[in-house]
């Protein structure tokens, strides 16, 4: 680990999740989501990742701090904290009421910023089921794979 990845820091481990992530880059906007139909309008949902930032040794190094943001039909809808790079992943959340059945789930970073965070293990819940929505959550997690700059730890 660290010898073959471009991280200016490198992570602690895999994420909490498993091996694979997602990462993306700020300083020009990168975002990937997906669209979900199984929301019930006017149920409160929390949305959950990890979060890391280990900066990249590409281009002009991209070190600075950041936050991931999350967008609902191309709306902000909130953030996760903002971290320097660091070798640790951190455990988000931010809660939000669904207002159409269908509705895009996105993912960009907070600020403009040179910088390269890593995301994994997104989860949606209803908050009063305390149960993931599956297809939901397998679609969102199946796209994540084909999207953003995938890393592997074995």
């Amino acid at each position: 680990m660290g010898a073959n990845t471009p991280f200016t820091v490198t992570p602690i481990g895999p994420s909490p999740d498993g091996g694979t992530w997602v990462g993306f880059a700020g300083g020009f906007v990168e975002s990937f989501g997906q669209t979900i139909s199984d929301f019930t309008v006017g149920t409160t949902y929390e949305l959950s990742w990890y979060a890391g930032n280990f900066g990249a040794e590409t281009g002009p190094g991209y070190n600075g701090p950041n936050a991931i943001e999350v967008l609902l039909d191309g709306v902000s809808i909130g953030s996760g904290s903002v971290y320097s790079t660091g070798r640790l992943w951190f455990e988000e959340s931010i809660e939000f009421t669904a207002t159409a059945t269908s509705s895009e789930l996105a993912f960009r970073l907070l600020n403009s910023i040179d910088s390269y965070m890593s995301i994994d293990g997104i989860e949606l819940t209803e908050v009063d089921a305390d149960v993931p929505l599956p297809a939901s959550v397998l679609l969102l997690l199946g796209a994540m794979g084909g999207l953003g700059m995938a890393r592997r730890f074995g």
